[in-house]
Order: C-alpha cells, then structure tokens, then sequence
C-alpha cells in the first residue's frame, strides 16, 4: 500500500526502453509540466474523480463481479502451483478482494497524493474552497471561494488565470554556486549522519574544493575532465585505492539572510551527476536520482546515467527547510561501479525571488473579493496564488436552466459525396456537416452544451450563437474548407452513420435540445443518400419535430448548403403565418430533468385547463385551471418530486383540445 512508483526509474535513457515515465520524469523538469500535472492530479483525485477511494472501489467490485465464478475454475486449476493447500475463491481471493476494498483503496489515494507532493510534483498550496463542485444551479446562484492563505484568482472565459508566460517575473539568485568552497570524502567506514544534517559538523580532516570549474569527479578517457577540480581517482577507482568506494560525499556550507529568505518563493537544484546522487538540504532529503532504495556509506548507483548537462530539480515543496543564518547543502554521489570510466559531481542552488511588476496572473484574471452571481451557465476556473506558488485548478461549470428551445437543426450531410481526382479518391465521411440555428430574437448561451449521441462536441466556454445566425460542425475541418471555401465553426469526433441514426445535442443542464433519428429509408427523403443532396428542413423557420420525416427535405443543390437557408425551402411558410385559434406546442426541452416549459397559443379569452397525467392515465399535476386573455402563454412543470417515465400534457379549453408526450429522464 505505501510502496513509492514515482521512480525515479532510468531505464527510458536507452531509446530501445524509451516508456511514458521516463518522459514524465524528463518533463517534471518544467514548472508548467509539474502545474498542469497537479491539475490532473486535483482533478481525479477529489470530488467524483476516477482515482478516488469510492471509484477505485467501484472499478474493482466491477471486476470482480465479471470473473468472480470463473476465479473458482481458475483456483482449481493452478491454485496448488506455488504450495500445498491450495489457494481458494472463498478464502484467498475474497481475501484479497476484501483487504483492496477496507484498506488499500480508501487509504492509497492519500499515500500517492503525498509521494507527490514529496516529488515536487504536487503544490503545498491548496486549491480555493468552492461552494459547489459544479452542475445545475438556479439563476442567481451565489459562488463563494475561500483560501486558507494567499490570493483567489479566478477567470469565466475559458482562459487560465496562471499565466503561463510569467518566467520573466521569478529572478534566480544563486544561494550555492558550482565552484563554491566544499569539503569531500570517499568514505572507507561508516560515517555518522550528521554529516548530512549538522552545520557544525568536524569535516576538517575531509578533502577541501575550492574554486572553478568545481566538479568532484575523474576521467580515465575524455568527457568530464574540463568539470574536475578535485580528481578522486585515487579513492574510488578500483586502479587506484587500495580500499575504493562507489559513494562520495559532499558538504556545501551556505548563508541566507532573515530578509533575503522571507523574499523566496521557489527553489531549484541544479546537478550534472555521472551516475546517480542523493540530495539534502539541513538534513532532509530533497531529491534523488539513479540511486538505492535503502542506501549505504558503500552504496553504488543501479544504472549508468551520462551527466550531458547540468539538469535543474524543482525542490520548492523544501523551502520550509531553509533557514536564517546558515545552511547545509549535502549530497551522496554515487558512481555505478568500482571500475567505471568515469564519474563527476557537480552542484549549485538558487532561490527564486518574484520581481516586482512579473505578471503571474493572465489578462482574464480576476481577484475573488464578493461572491460572485450566476445568471447564466458559466465555467469557473480557479486557482490560489501564495508567495509566488500556484495551486492546482479547480475547474466547474455551473449550469443554469436556460431557454435553448430557439435552437433548431435545419442541415444534416450524412452521406457525402467523395472527390475523385485521377485515381485519387478523399472518403465522402470527410465532408460530412451538420447545422443548427438560432430561430429567436436574442444571442443563445452554449457554454456546456454539446453533441453526445450520434457524434460528440463540446461548445468551447462563452460559446454564443446570435440570433438567426447559424453553426456548422464538420468531420473534418481541413476538407469541409477545401470544398466549400469557408470554415466551419467546429469540428466533431466520430463520423454520422450512412444509414441511419439518432443525434443528440444537450445543455448543461443535460436536458436535450435538439433529437433526431434520420434514416435512409422511405419515408425519409432517399436523394440524401450518397446522391450529393443534404437533409434540410422544408422551412426556413422549422417548429415541428426532427424526428418527423415530414420536417425534412433535400437540398436543392448538391454538396447542400451550409450557413444558409437552401432555395429549395418554400419562400412564404403559410403552416408558420397562418393563425390557428388554439395550439399547444412540444414541451421543451423534452427529454427533459426535473423542468420543462410548455408554450401554447390562444386568439381569444378563454378558461382551460392544463393537466398532466402519468402512462396509467392518471392525473398527477394541474398547471392551470383559470381564464386567460389571447396571446401566447408559458407553463413550466417542476417535476422535482416525479419518477423518470411517460407522461402526457393535456391542453383543454370549451372548443379544444390536445396532446403532447413529455419524457422525463433523471
């Protein structure tokens, strides 16, 4: 449960063994790298992450529930290789499956959070306090964040309020130079660890290193020798000693001012090393590379490392050992083996210090100072700035329930043609679109919203459709350009099926907006079908249901027509001018969660009723039971309180009535 798999593991320096850790371990070099990471870390390992304790459980008893009966086969069979009583399902693997679900898992999470943090991976500084983990929310919502010390900064747009551009404002100043005064032995005894932790500490009998280049080190052929200042040949080659040793010890006494330590913010080491080194700082491990797990006065290191450059460690999670006065920087080098070539050690350390006027936050950066209002869906990112450090990200969108019902589908190519040049042919797939439009008055908020069935899309934070205009989404962006000369607004993963399928585009709020099954069949219009034509709806302005083949047509030209209403769409739309006395429109959204709006149409005063009534037939809500004056009107149904299932609104006056189906999903 406590075992540490952050490595570091060397065996990725050899191309033929190049794995995801080895470039991990190269890339945690990178502050941003290490940001970015602590944001994923953040993100799966609180609130409803897939690395939590309840996930990880769930996983697992998935698992186990797919192969349990097969583990009594299994132990059957090979369960006496390894000993006499053989290993059963009833006692050893629900055992096992016990112990991963009581102790392992709710306990792991916390013990790989804090190897992180040990690693330099993870901030010290924790993400701001939200009241709410994101979801749906009412209009008007109240978001409140808190901070146990340091700044909130938070942004709406989409864009990070850590500037990732701000290195110009961290000033490095060296705190241990690589020629600094330092004192080296090559131990032939045990050596009492206070060497590594005691300033005061008798090293006056040790080697003393003084001045340029500063590398402690030899070289039996060429490569290091320009580095060497002190050559140890002599106590470490097994040529040269009589008594050689892989292990080489360093101590590097430094001084810090009271008032030059309250101005860092960062720390970093900077080693060339040849083959491995174990690094502290007043005592306490800080970092290591290439070295033993349990290591010794005599330890080797386990593999070779080429010391091709000066390679700098982000040891700022360590500032907290640093202090006033003076300090002790010390480092065990290790060498792979007593004839090695060669071997080198060099060190230095600087503090970062924020300059005056660096730029830490970006342009859409705002200081959290009063709660701030939800009116509408928005996506929050924030984070907590201390001392110059950055916490991890807390990202959430808070869905607010929004009027989307302007939003129609009026263009779908699921079966394009290909371009054929010579005998090059380009799949039609790569030329499929859909479109939609904003048929209201009034810009429409996408921020949330995406494509979830059929393809898959997400609308970018602050997306917006203004009214009357449209958006196309495309399989590829690069050919939907080359054939028709503009580009798309988005391009979408997976592909529309040639014959026949349902689309789904959802709000934050994950009610559906728009839901259509076309198909390649009568009495779906067949000229969409690989002939060039698109699907597109017979009128400009459509409010009838997509899912009715009767709301579609084809285009009149081919390639259809995206980003504009298709000539073949009759010009004077009489089913759209022309009154009725009564109608009840479709519910939106439907299918709907918790809430949906039915609109409906009087020409005169008029009493009526509007019921909704369960599958059974049973009435199970009014709405209205009042007269009411000509014109449109709106009803919301809160279904809080209802099970997920069919239900019908019934609208009924003195001279009408009328029906539609609602589906509420939860």
């Amino acid at each position: 449960m406590n075992e540490d798999r952050t490595g570091p593991f060397p065996a990725g320096q050899d191309q033929r063994h190049f794995n995801p850790q080895w470039l991990h371990q190269q890339l945690t070099t990178s502050a941003e790298y290490r940001l970015r990471f602590s944001d994923r870390v953040y993100r799966h390992f609180n609130n409803s992450g897939v690395l939590t304790p309840q996930a990880s459980i769930e996983r697992l008893l998935q698992r186990k529930a797919v192969i349990d009966n097969a583990i009594i086969a299994e132990s059957a069979r090979w369960g006496d290789v390894l000993r006499g009583e053989p290993y059963t399902r009833d006692v050893d693997w629900l055992n096992e499956i016990n112990q991963l679900v009581d102790d392992y898992f709710p306990n792991r999470t916390d013990i790989v959070l804090d190897q992180f943090i040990d690693k330099g991976w993870y901030p010290t500084i924790a993400p701001p306090e939200l009241n709410s983990e994101g979801g749906v929310v009412d209009k008007g919502f109240q978001l409140t964040m808190t901070s146990n010390r340091g700044k909130v900064y938070y942004s709406t747009d989409g864009i990070d309020p850590h500037n990732p551009h701000a290195q110009g404002g961290l000033m490095l100043t060296p705190l241990v130079t690589a020629s600094a005064s330092k004192r080296v032995l090559v131990p032939t005894s045990d050596v009492s660890s206070s060497w590594r932790s005691t300033v005061a500490f008798d090293d006056s009998d040790w080697d003393l290193c003084n001045g340029a280049p500063g590398g402690i080190g030899y070289e039996k052929d060429t490569g290091y020798e320009s580095y060497i200042t002190l050559d140890v040949a002599k106590y470490m080659h097994q040529d040269n000693a009589a008594n050689p040793n892989a292990s080489c010890l360093v101590r590097v006494p430094f001084t810090i001012s009271s008032e030059n330590l309250a101005k860092l913010s960062a720390l970093k080491l900077g080693v060339r090393y040849d083959d491995g080194f174990i690094a502290y700082i007043n005592g306490t491990k800080v970092v290591e590379m290439n070295a033993p797990s349990d290591p010794q006065w005599n330890s080797l290191a386990p593999d070779n490392h080429e010391a091709q450059q000066m390679e700098t460690f982000d040891i700022s999670p360590y500032l907290n050992q640093l202090r006033s006065g003076q300090n002790l920087l010390a480092i065990q080098a290790l060498n792979v083996s007593l004839g090695s070539s060669d071997f080198i050690i060099m060190a230095e350390l600087n503090g970062g210090i924020i300059e005056a006027g660096g730029e830490l936050t970006s342009s859409s950066a705002l200081e959290y100072t009063t709660p701030i209002t939800i009116s509408k869906t928005t996506r929050v990112l924030a984070r907590t700035l201390y001392n110059g450090q950055w916490s991890a990200v807390r990202d959430i969108t808070l869905a607010v329930t929004e009027d989307l019902s302007a939003m129609k589908i009026t263009e779908l190519h699921y079966h394009p043609l290909p371009t054929i040049v010579g005998t090059d042919t380009t799949d039609g797939d790569l030329y499929e679109f859909l479109e939609i439009k904003n048929l209201g008055g009034a810009s429409i908020n996408l921020t949330g919203a995406a494509f979830t069935k059929g393809v898959s899309y997400s609308f970018p934070t602050q997306a917006s459709l203004a009214a009357n205009q449209y958006i196309i989404l495309c399989s590829s962006a690069e050919h939907f350009k080359q054939r028709y000369g503009f580009d798309a607004d988005g391009q979408y993963t997976g592909n529309l099926s040639n014959g026949g399928e349902r689309v789904v585009m959802t709000a934050a709020t994950g009610d559906t907006i728009i839901s259509v099954k076309y198909n390649d069949k009568a009495p779906w219009p067949l000229e969409a079908d690989s002939t060039g034509q698109s699907l597109v709806s017979k009128l400009a302005r459509p409010s009838g249901d997509p899912d009715n083949p009767a709301y579609w047509t084809v285009s009149a030209k081919i390639h259809g027509s995206p980003r504009a209403d298709d000539s073949a769409s009759p010009v004077q739309e009489q089913s759209e001018t022309t009154p009725k006395v009564f109608r009840l429109y479709n519910s939106y959204p439907n299918p709907f969660n918790a809430v949906t709006t039915i609109k409906f149409d009087l020409v005169k005063e008029t009493r009526l009723q509007l019921m909704i009534y369960n599958a059974l037939g049973q009435q199970v809500a009014e709405l209205i039971d009042q007269r009411l004056q000509p014109g449109q009107h709106i009803a919301v149904w809160q279904a809080d309180q209802f099970s997920s299932g069919i239900y019908v609104a019934c609208l009924r006056t003195e001279e009408f009535s009328q029906s539609v189906k609602l589906l509420l999903l939860k």
